[in-house]
């Protein structure tokens, strides 16, 4: 295939187009020690994880938002696959946490490559196509938002994770506490970012199954006919499995009963599709 016959992303060989099929893809991730100091949550979405995904998405200086983004992995990720990112966050705390991911990584914020503001998800996806008129103007929406609502505090606690999660502000819809409001919110997301895609764009969610209370909940699979429901067609999951496995993890339900170690967590893959002639 020639490249100019490519209309989806800038990849030439036919090996590398493959690798981004597979239903189960594998990743290696450790946090760079000069990091681990700013980390706030500890669950930064890996930057080059994200700059490969998002170069199999668009092609060369393409647009990219993230409504839900937290420490700022997927943006920094947009400018290391060579991309524009913008996106927001509830938190300011994150959005300083952020400023020293892209120090990292060489695309310090300010410098063109990325941006991110202080603001609720749904709120500043409205002012983007309300108040600054870039509806159709986007090439990807790429985020992670919270896996779930009730997020515990810690694990001495009883807590489903090893770091601080509780939010400290009604809008944070991981303290949610009932999942119809949980999955209405995804879906007011999903509605302002069909809007801000160009017609045949791709919108990506990150989701982690949640196990809480003695109940397994698909996320994901929970949330896609709220956000299919909002004009994004879905498309498939990718399930990504970090190696190697042999972290140090909790124990759970030990001489009791079977509770899952989640391993992985999964890619929603969905399209604004194109319109037709």
């Amino acid at each position: 295939m020639a490249l100019e016959d490519n209309r989806l992303n800038d990849i030439t060989d036919t090996k590398e187009w493959v690798r981004h099929l597979h239903s189960i893809r594998e990743y290696e991730w450790r946090v760079p020690k000069e990091l681990a100091p700013h980390l706030k949550l500890g669950v930064l979405t890996p930057p080059p994880l994200a700059a490969d995904i998002i170069k199999f998405y668009t092609k060369a200086y393409a647009q990219v938002f993230d409504p839900f983004a937290g420490e700022g992995g997927i943006l920094v990720g947009a400018a290391l696959a060579g991309r524009l990112g913008a996106g927001c966050d509830l938190y300011e705390e994150n959005r300083e946490t952020a400023r020293a991911v892209g120090e990292h990584y060489g695309f310090p914020a300010g410098k063109g490559w990325w941006g991110m503001q202080t603001a609720d998800a749904v709120d500043w996806l409205r002012y983007m196509v309300e108040e600054r008129g870039h509806a159709g103007t986007q090439d990807l929406l790429f985020t992670d938002p919270p896996w779930g609502i009730d997020h515990g505090r810690t694990q001495d606690k009883g807590g489903s994770v090893p770091f601080e999660m509780t939010g400290r502000d009604g809008q944070d819809i991981g303290t949610f506490e009932s999942y119809d409001d949980f999955y209405k919110y995804i879906g007011a997301v999903a509605h302002y970012s069909a809007l801000l895609l160009k017609p045949g764009a791709y919108a990506l969610f990150w989701f982690g199954d949640r196990h809480r209370g003695g109940h397994y909940r698909l996320v994901g699979a929970e949330a896609a006919p709220h956000i299919e429901a909002e004009g994004l067609k879905f498309k498939g999951v990718q399930h990504f499995i970090q190696k190697p496995l042999n972290v140090r993890r909790q124990v759970f339900g030990w001489g009791k009963a079977y509770v899952p170690l989640v391993d992985h967590f999964s890619l929603y893959i969905f399209r604004k599709e194109p319109r037709r002639a």
